[in-house]
């Protein structure tokens, strides 16, 4: 059977956003006959726009065969067989970083037999979840208990299909469809049946493999170099002053999670991503210098060593 390998699609939209401007401006007119009362009982909402053109550009990883293949089996040994272990060299400068030894398929056999063993734990689960929620109706529970359980079972769903599937093949077809067809996060979700949440995961996620791969980020504007690298979101710099003040007088995560009214984990992540040390054997510890600029308006975030 013949195939062809496309080329990704360029930039740019598929078509003119502004082509069809004008078409509903004056719904409510002498001529178009239309009430404020029919306008609101029709559906006039503009839905989702399926744009051709992403924010960031090709990895490099898309359009080498060999590294194509390379993060494919990485991610799918991380998935299933936990952290990197090791490293070798694919021929061309880069690192890889692997568990198990042996050709490409040997180690896909091995990837595909952890990943088959887990389906009958993972569809007691789906059953386990799904029992909890027939006796959380008959116990009359509320809908915000119904509605975490549903989640549960969501999640768990998702598990089995993907272990079913297989994780390689989902990973291929995602980056596939994404990178070289050109398909959005929505579009790629509708054809594979998943959410689109779960499309941009496994494409951050890969990406994240080729970085520990190659030691090379993918240009955007959140990768280091970028202009939103590490930069706080808008509103968001005086909950990090008072998250600061908070731990600086002595009060643990859970009672500053508390008085914030958000959650633990989130306060945990912040703390360490912004004002805890980071420790690194090769480049020593590093820390952020919070300062601020020269009006005294903003907070500055400067990562320096200490060595």
């Amino acid at each position: 059977m013949a195939y062809t390998i496309c080329e990704p699609s360029t930039e740019g939209q598929p078509y003119d956003k502004h082509q069809f401007d004008g078409r509903f401006v004056k719904m409510s007119s002498a001529t178009s006959c239309l009430s404020y009362q029919d306008i609101r009982s029709m559906q006039n909402k503009a839905g989702r726009s399926f744009q051709a053109g992403k924010q960031s550009p090709t990895p490099k990883w898309v359009l080498d065969e060999k590294s194509f293949r390379e993060v494919i089996l990485c991610y799918a040994e991380r998935r299933n067989l936990g952290c990197y272990a090791e490293r070798r060299s694919l021929g061309n400068g880069a690192k890889s970083t692997y568990l198990i030894e042996g050709t490409n398929a040997e180690r896909l056999t091995v990837t595909r037999e952890r990943e088959t063993d887990a389906i009958l734990p993972l569809r007691f689960k789906l059953q386990s979840a799904q029992n909890r929620y027939t006796a959380a109706v008959k116990a009359g529970e509320s809908q915000a208990v119904l509605d975490k359980l549903t989640e549960v079972i969501a999640h768990h769903d998702t598990e089995v299909m993907v272990a079913i599937r297989g994780s390689h093949v989902l990973a291929t077809s995602v980056a596939y469809l994404y990178y070289r067809c050109g398909y959005n996060s929505v579009q790629v979700a509708t054809h594979l049946r998943i959410k689109p949440c779960a499309v941009r995961q496994v494409i951050n996620r890969m990406n994240q493999v080729w970085t520990a791969i190659s030691g090379e980020y993918p240009e955007s504007r959140y990768a280091p170099g970028g202009k939103m690298h590490r930069k706080p979101k808008p509103g968001r710099e005086k909950k990090l002053q008072q998250l600061f003040v908070l731990r600086a007088a002595g009060n643990s995560f859970k009672e500053i999670a508390k008085m914030m009214k958000c959650g633990e984990s989130s306060v945990q992540h912040n703390y360490k991503r912004y004002f805890a040390p980071l420790h690194d054997n090769t480049k020593g510890e590093r820390t952020l210098r919070i300062t601020r600029d020269e009006t005294g308006t903003r907070l500055l975030y400067t990562r320096v060593s200490t060595n």
